[in-house]
């Protein structure tokens, strides 16, 4: 882990995305504002308008003298946030008000739900006592020269495919959350053939046909299922998972063993980390991060070492599994117990 030393004067833009899920409870977010500003901090609160501005707010707050920027959103604002704060000495704090709220989950951090409805101010005071550490982030480039940063995984394939049909009704998704993907999800994989890949992962050179390439810089997918386990935020290193099929059915069943145990049993996906992982496909296949569809295959996916400053919950809270040397410690615990399934 590296530890970064909080600022005793906390100077924070808020970037909240009204189109995420819960980004329009205008009330509880000022109920949340008032936490952080009655602990100290200096808070200044604006809207991203379109897609990518939340990484340009980031960017200007790094050149305005900004020390934190908060974001109210899902895990694409989040993504875009941290890609705009990549290799600054700004942290990044969240307030999960998204559709999956992936990396809240994996963190540890409240979840916006109907029968929650101190959500957001409970998570502004996980943040006024919040450890800051430097994290690795996730880079693709494509061909075109195109570069993103993720802080939880990029995909290729199937759920690439599921995005393309979901982003297009940003409405069905804050009025059925996850749930909308289970529709465009069924509909894809009874159309979709599984294409040809090409794969370097570091010296390493696999072929063959996939249903899903995930390149995993944190361990959680799909809400519930740890696709990578051993995926650290802090070890310089990305995480692949490769989900094969012969046929549909194939795959299916592998894919129902990965949602009953919720995570890779035996062979049934083949798990490398890398630092950097090369991906094509016959045909080219879209790429998303975080559920936001970017570009297409080929791309080229490094890590980012320790390249931004994540805000992260103290105390029992504090999500060991995910950091290089709590694991360690964790593991060599005679006390050390298997995470529960929601963690």
């Amino acid at each position: 882990m590296v530890p970064v030393p909080r600022p005793e004067a906390i100077r924070a833009r808020l970037i909240v995305n009204p189109a995420a899920r819960n980004g329009q409870r205008t009330e509880d977010l000022e109920q949340a504002v008032r936490v952080l500003r009655k602990h100290g901090w200096t808070v200044d609160r604006v809207n991203s308008e379109y897609p990518r501005h939340t990484r340009q707010l980031a960017q200007e707050a790094v050149h305005l003298g900004y020390n934190a920027v908060v974001v109210a959103g899902g895990d694409g604002s989040i993504g875009q946030a941290a890609d705009g704060l990549a290799g600054s000495d700004v942290a990044l704090g969240i307030i999960p008000a998204g559709t999956g709220n992936i990396l809240a989950r994996d963190l540890g951090l409240p979840i916006p739900v109907p029968w929650y409805p101190t959500a957001f101010t409970d998570a502004a005071q996980m943040l006024i006592s919040s450890l800051w550490h430097r994290i690795d982030l996730g880079v693709i480039e494509d061909d075109e020269g195109h570069v993103f940063r993720f802080i939880n995984w990029g995909g290729a394939g199937l759920d690439a495919k599921v995005t393309l049909r979901v982003e297009p009704h940003p409405e069905e998704k804050r009025k059925w959350g996850i749930a909308a993907y289970v529709l465009p999800a069924v509909q894809e994989v009874f159309s979709y053939e599984a294409p040809y890949w090409r794969i370097r992962i570091g010296e390493e050179r696999i072929e063959g046909r996939y249903y899903l390439v995930v390149v995993n810089n944190s361990q959680l997918y799909a809400a519930v299922v740890r696709l990578a386990p051993e995926a650290r935020l802090d070890d310089g290193l990305l995480d692949v998972s490769l989900v094969p099929g012969k046929n549909l059915q194939d795959f299916l069943a592998r894919l129902s063993r990965l949602a009953l145990f919720r995570r890779p049993v035996g062979d049934d996906i083949l798990v490398r980390q890398a630092e950097e992982i090369y991906v094509e496909a016959v045909p080219p296949q879209p790429v998303h991060l975080d559920g936001d569809p970017i570009t297409h295959t080929p791309v080229r996916v490094y890590a980012d070492p320790l390249a931004l400053t994540l805000m992260v919950p103290a105390g029992p809270q504090f999500p060991a599994h995910l950091f290089r040397e709590s694991a360690a410690l964790r593991q060599r615990s005679p006390f050390s117990l298997e995470l529960p399934w929601w963690k």
